[in-house]
């Protein structure tokens, strides 16, 4: 019993230091750096640090970035958009059928402190269009071929 309060003590105190949101927090993690796919429309392919179960049985993105200070880019926004374009078409049976959060959060580390910023995503939509525009330029420069 003593053990298990005491692990509960320190977890509740790291989530505290972290500074992790709430809704995580209530969350479920399922999937820590493992690969994921989808077909559909377009093959794609990514490793999101963690992707949670919230709101009942909603998807949430989350990635690490390790940099002097913290700041968005545009590919942040384009990765974790991708991510979330996977588990929408995903056949993967812990992730088939499931509504994805249209945000998701980035988690900066630097010097010691740790800070989750939410980041609203690029429709599923776009990212595909995205995806799409990218394969055409890289076609024609004859890097890949689209069949």
């Amino acid at each position: 019993m003593a053990l298990t309060l005491g692990r509960s003590i320190a977890r509740w105190r790291w989530e505290v230091e972290e500074g992790i949101p709430a809704e995580i927090r209530r969350g479920r993690l399922l999937l820590s750096e493992r690969p994921v796919w989808s077909d559909y429309p377009i093959p794609l392919y990514g490793i999101p640090d963690q992707v949670y179960e919230v709101a009942g049985s909603s998807l949430l993105v989350v990635d690490t970035k390790v940099r002097p200070r913290p700041a968005v880019s545009i590919r942040d926004a384009v990765q974790l958009s991708v991510y979330r374009a996977i588990l929408t078409y995903t056949r993967h049976p812990l992730f088939k059928g499931r509504t994805t959060q249209p945000y998701g959060y980035l988690r900066f580390s630097w010097d010691g402190c740790v800070r989750y910023m939410r980041l609203q995503l690029y429709s599923v939509d776009a990212v595909m269009r995205l995806a799409l525009a990218y394969l055409r330029a890289e076609q024609s420069v004859g890097r890949h071929r689209i069949t």
